[in-house]
């Protein structure tokens, strides 16, 4: 037997005593090991605490913070939970071989330009110790950090992310949502797979403000390259009862933004979506709603409708 491999047996054993004792009673002189029959584990320990002789356990003392009137509480749950882009993505980790789920905060504004991540400073996280306070803090700060911070995601993660992060029973919550999809090195703005399962987790979420973002790789491309289908436009008018409506089209150049009328006719969806009389325009659209699957601009549909 080589000296390497001898030693480095050596060195197992030496480190390990259990495997050192069943080598040494399952060796014969010959040097063939023969399988032994492990001893049954310990049994399970009888000297148990009895609940019935302990003292029973005092009630915490009242905490300062639910003492509050509720105006002021939810005041300081808003300064230390909401009003932030949340940012969540899915990240190789380093330790392990699979991905996590990985938050980062940045400012919210009032959207007049598709957001730079690159460009925009982080802030702290959200302090998710004070929900873990208590069970009354936590039952009325969650609402709270759902329906008030706007969420930021990536279209290929996003059923992922939302499974991980918030789960289906706090989707209900979400009410500002920004959804951003990178085709730069394709044309297939919509593709019918990603999109469908979006728009059937979207159904879930009573959404308010919902932003599109989508980064193209010119300036240059043209209109027909990114006609929206029936089936695109159908899933994004089925979202009811928003309040704001932003489709961005952006370059990789963070000083160029495009024209998303150029594409898209944004203000068609929002006489649809938002207002008074949209839920009527809806229903007068799909009286005359065209072969599923044809490319047929939102512009001539509205003007149709109108005559």
């Amino acid at each position: 037997m080589p000296l390497a491999n001898t030693v480095g047996k050596l060195a197992i054993l030496v480190r390990s005593p259990y495997l050192a004792l069943r080598w040494a009673r399952g060796r014969k002189r010959r040097g063939v090991l023969v399988p032994i029959e492990l001893p049954h584990p310990s049994p399970l320990p009888v000297d148990r605490i009895d609940i019935c002789r302990n003292r029973p356990i005092l009630e915490q003392p009242a905490c300062r913070l639910l003492q509050l009137p509720p105006e002021l509480r939810h005041l300081i749950f808003e300064m230390a939970l909401a009003n932030r882009l949340v940012h969540i993505q899915l990240v190789l980790a380093e330790q392990y071989d699979r991905y996590i789920v990985r938050t980062t905060c940045y400012a919210a504004e009032w959207l007049s330009a598709p957001y730079d991540l690159r460009m925009v400073d982080p802030l702290d996280d959200i302090p998710v110790a004070l929900l873990l306070a208590c069970r009354a803090v936590y039952v009325e700060a969650l609402p709270i950090m759902h329906r008030q911070n706007t969420y930021y995601f990536g279209l290929r993660d996003l059923p992922k992310i939302l499974q991980c992060s918030f789960g289906q029973y706090c989707l209900p919550e979400i009410r500002k949502l920004y959804i951003h999809q990178n085709h730069y090195y394709s044309f297939e703005v919509f593709p019918v797979g990603l999109w469908d399962s979006m728009f059937e987790t979207l159904q879930h979420m009573c959404l308010e403000v919902l932003t599109l973002e989508f980064t193209v790789d010119s300036a240059q491309v043209q209109r027909e390259n990114f006609r929206v289908d029936n089936t695109w436009r159908l899933g994004l008018l089925a979202i009811r009862h928003l309040r704001t409506l932003n489709i961005f089209f952006q370059t990789l150049a963070p000083d160029s933004p495009l024209d998303a009328e150029k594409f898209i006719d944004v203000q068609g969806f929002r006489d649809l979506m938002i207002g008074p009389e949209a839920d009527e325009k809806y229903e007068a659209f799909l009286l005359v709603e065209p072969t599923r699957n044809s490319h047929v601009d939102l512009g001539q549909q509205s003007i149709a409708q109108q005559a």
